[in-house]
């Protein structure tokens, strides 16, 4: 029996141990896109509402902070979510597109 307990404890600790982004759920949602998704959002209040699907996911390993980069279409062409986690505040949320850029806040996205 305690060959047994003691591959569970290493179980456990293994999993807890493991490297993942740690936010409230309700922030969670935008780090678990895949491919297929489609988000809904406003530039700003008085811009129309922007519709596009997820195409790629790219996890950047290259920054200091996780970050997931969303690959998305639109009907005006190809942009980029990307998703930066900022600690305990609400995670970073930039769209960049070939006719501008802006900053998002996660009630400001619908995922559908």
């Amino acid at each position: 029996m305690f060959p047994m307990m003691r591959d569970l404890m290493d179980l456990v600790l293994t999993w807890w141990k493991r490297d993942r982004i740690r936010v409230r759920p309700s922030e969670g949602r935008l780090f678990r896109l895949r491919p297929g998704t489609v988000l809904c959002f406003s530039e700003s209040p008085q811009a129309p509402a922007i519709t596009a699907e997820v195409v790629a996911r790219r996890d950047d390993q290259e920054v200091r902070r996780p970050t997931i980069c969303y690959l998305c279409r639109t009907s005006a062409g190809d942009g980029e979510l990307i998703v930066t986690c900022r600690g305990v505040e609400q995670p970073a949320i930039d769209w960049f597109a070939d006719d501008g850029s802006c900053e998002l806040q996660p009630d400001d996205i619908e995922v559908f």
